[in-house]
């Protein structure tokens, strides 16, 4: 096969990143490498190799950052460490939480920035909230949440349950154990509990959002409730069908309409106006718009960052990234692809591939990157046949 006739993806792929001014700070989605990404141009290229302790994919599900220390939280606690980089030092190190506290066991989603600290929100809703210092690397717990967990009624099936976004109201923070009918408001400066119940369950996936006087809560099974948080009252909306994939995941409060974020292969994204509850739906085009399917894990934009009124969402498989305005109500699509280093041939990206894909063609993917890390002239033989040109990798073998 010539190498010409293949078409060679050169996208970036990323669920979380942290946003550092005009870069980015990104993991790959298979884990191999941190990655440095320009904004306005979307070029990157390769700071560090990643140690790998298993041979599945390694996903970060949330990234912060404190001074000059990004840390990248595992989705997966149980086998892998949070991940430490330095951006003055352009080193990384491991911090394996199972061994800095008693109260950490089991696996921890979702997490949530709070201040200089990290929530780490249990899978199993009865066991301790964990709080992680990004100051002092330190872990301690919300004291408060266990107690009040042991309130809510839950039989063996439901037994391990994972609560919606954290939202953050005037002094309060907000969340929702999702196969309930809870809301749980957690005090700013107490750490005080309080349970709220809604007139019927919620089911998957919980998003909320605030628009200065009421939470609009996206139940991705169940619509959209309008909940007053002060007075106790709900309305509830079905504004689209119901369908054995949700179409929607998060929600967005703009000025005039909220917003509603794609899941999934769903291609629209939607705004609901406040007053007339009419939804309009916003396409985005087929013929411009690239998204590989075949390779996604669960999300059609896996970034999703939020600075103020404006909202930025990157694509995991795509090369169009969205930037809404909520304070105007503007949506912008931007054609943009995050390409993989401008130095990598086509046949390295080919064989990049191969061995995330192939367990019996893994080859030493920490050398590859080591070799552009520090900047060496790497040449290469050019071969009509890809499975055997004499790449970078070959010579590393």
């Amino acid at each position: 096969m010539n190498i010409n006739e293949i078409n060679i993806n050169r996208q970036l792929k990323f669920l979380t990143a942290c946003d550092i001014g005009e870069k980015l700070l990104a993991v790959d989605i298979d884990g191999y490498g941190i990655f440095e990404i320009e904004k306005a141009s979307g070029k990157s290229k390769i700071l560090v190799a990643l140690q790998r302790n298993n041979q599945g994919r390694l996903i970060y599900q949330a990234v912060e950052k404190y001074k000059d220390k990004v840390f990248f939280f595992p989705n997966n606690f149980t086998l892998e460490p949070v991940l430490v980089f330095d951006i003055k030092k352009n080193k990384e190190r491991y911090i394996n939480l199972f061994l800095k506290s008693k109260f950490f066991v089991g696996n921890y989603k979702p997490i949530y920035r709070v201040g200089d600290t990290v929530w780490l929100f249990p899978d199993d809703i009865h066991s301790e909230l964990v709080v992680f210092d990004l100051i002092n690397e330190e872990i301690n717990i919300i004291a408060s949440w266990k107690g009040a967990m042991k309130e809510i009624q839950i039989n063996y099936v439901n037994s391990y349950r994972k609560v919606g976004n954290l939202l953050k109201v005037n002094e309060s923070y907000y969340v929702t154990i999702i196969r309930t009918n809870i809301i749980v408001e957690i005090s700013t400066n107490s750490y005080e509990i309080k349970l709220h119940r809604l007139s019927r369950e919620i089911s998957l996936f919980v998003s909320m959002d605030y628009d200065g006087e009421n939470i609009w809560i996206l139940d991705i099974s169940n619509g959209i409730i309008k909940w007053n948080y002060k007075r106790g009252m709900e309305e509830r909306f079905q504004l689209f069908e119901k369908s054995e994939l949700p179409r929607f995941k998060d929600i967005l409060c703009g000025k005039k309409y909220i917003w509603l974020i794609p899941y999934m292969q769903n291609k629209q994204i939607a705004k609901i106006d406040y007053n007339t509850k009419r939804m309009e739906i916003v396409e985005i085009f087929s013929n411009e718009f690239e998204y590989d399917t075949e390779n996604c894990v669960d999300v059609m934009f896996g970034m999703i960052y939020r600075k103020e009124k404006v909202v930025d969402l990157y694509p995991m498989n795509g090369n169009l990234v969205i930037h809404i305005d909520l304070e105007k109500d503007i949506l912008l699509q931007n054609h943009e692809v995050i390409t993989l280093p401008e130095e990598w041939t086509n046949e390295d990206i080919i064989k990049y591939e191969l061995n995330k894909s192939r367990e019996s063609e893994r080859m030493n993917t920490n050398d590859f990157f080591n070799v552009f890390i520090n900047g060496n002239i790497v040449e290469r033989v050019k071969e009509d046949n890809y499975t055997k040109g004499e790449s970078i990798w070959d010579r590393l073998k």
